[in-house]
């Protein structure tokens, strides 16, 4: 007796003597005997293998839906951090410069004084004199006070930006210019002296100075 054959994914295979043909059912390989009885052993095994890849193949969805949406859970939680660190120093900026509580700053007098970011200072009682170059340069969103401050120089004041100088009395002589004011410079003097001219440009104010 010639032995039946398997029908395969690649051609046909000898089957063991006596089976006929493999029937493909639903992905499965079905053999039957020369009685016409059913493989059951070999079908459960097909369908345990079914199963398993069923199974595994869930599991995998699960783990990767479970990767992406911590993923996304990060990303989200990065974001809303990143605003309230954003968010946190603006806020630190804002108290520190306009509308926060100025600090006061120390000042020797001897060399030229800068002021800038957003800084909020006072200089009280300071004696500047210097024989050249400027005494105090205020930059950026600077805010200076200059309480009783007796300062003298070629160039007193010089402000740019959007910097903001106070000056309550004292007195400021300059031997070239007590004051210049560009960009958006606001300075105001209640009460001080100033001898010296005043150079003002584009935006900026000058109130105060008779």
């Amino acid at each position: 007796m010639r032995p039946a054959c398997v029908a395969g994914s690649r051609g046909i295979a000898n089957a063991p003597f006596g089976m006929k043909p493999s029937r493909p059912m639903s992905g499965l390989k079905v053999r039957i005997d020369g009685q016409g009885n059913v493989d059951t052993a070999h079908l459960g095994k097909q369908l345990e293998q079914k199963a398993k890849d069923k199974v595994s193949n869930f599991i995998w969805g699960l783990v990767i839906g479970g990767i992406i949406l911590a993923l996304i859970a990060f990303l989200f939680i990065g974001v809303a951090v990143y605003a309230y660190m954003q968010m946190k120093a603006t806020g630190s900026s804002a108290s520190g410069g306009a509308g926060g509580a100025p600090k006061a700053a120390t000042w020797d007098g001897k060399s030229e004084y800068t002021c800038g970011g957003t800084d909020n200072v006072v200089l009280d009682g300071v004696t500047a004199n210097l024989t050249s170059g400027t005494a105090i340069t205020v930059m950026g969103n600077c805010q200076l006070t200059l309480k009783k401050c007796h300062i003298t120089a070629p160039i007193a004041i010089d402000a740019t930006g959007n910097g903001q100088v106070t000056v309550e009395g004292g007195d400021i002589k300059a031997t070239d210019t007590a004051i210049k004011a560009a960009g958006l410079a606001k300075i105001t003097v209640n009460g001080a002296k100033v001898t010296g001219k005043v150079d003002k440009q584009g935006l900026a104010t000058v109130t105060g100075v008779k």
